[in-house]
């Protein structure tokens, strides 16, 4: 599904919604996808919609925080620690309750490029992780998700 074939950013969520729904799937996990999840799905999937970011969030989150961006501000922070996060998705870019997280030194030498080569191969194995153990009952969704 294409979301600039439909005319509205809601007539494409209802349709995401409602494909996901006639699947009788469980959970939502999302890689790579760069589109502001809208409320339509957050609120129809509470805890059940999973995201990796490529940073340690709450640090470098939000709006345009995706790909190399992400890199070039941790550098420009001069961070010693980058890595991934595992976190739900909610109504506001990147602050759903993180699930879990993968650190990965920051070298005095990175440059956007080197540190994402190193951070890729932590998303896909703490990703990979998350999932199993959500499936495994492991990780409990609702619970994580619980405001405090």
């Amino acid at each position: 599904m294409e979301p600039s074939k439909f005319s509205s950013r809601t007539l494409f969520c209802a349709k995401m919604s409602k494909a996901i729904q006639e699947k009788n799937a469980t959970l939502i996990c999302l890689a790579g996808y760069l589109l502001k999840v809208e409320p339509c799905l957050t609120r129809g999937w509470p805890n059940r919609i999973l995201n990796i970011h490529p940073a340690l969030l709450p640090k470098f989150g939000g709006k345009g925080m995706y790909g190399r961006f992400v890199h070039e501000a941790v550098l420009a922070a001069k961070e010693t620690e980058s890595g991934c996060t595992v976190h739900l998705v909610n109504d506001i870019y990147d602050e759903g309750a993180v699930i879990a997280q993968a650190k990965v030194p920051v070298m005095p030498d990175d440059t956007p490029d080197t540190l994402a080569e190193r951070i890729h191969p932590a998303e896909h194995k703490l990703y990979v992780q998350v999932v199993r153990d959500v499936c495994a009952g492991k990780i409990d969704l609702d619970r994580q998700g619980a405001k405090v």
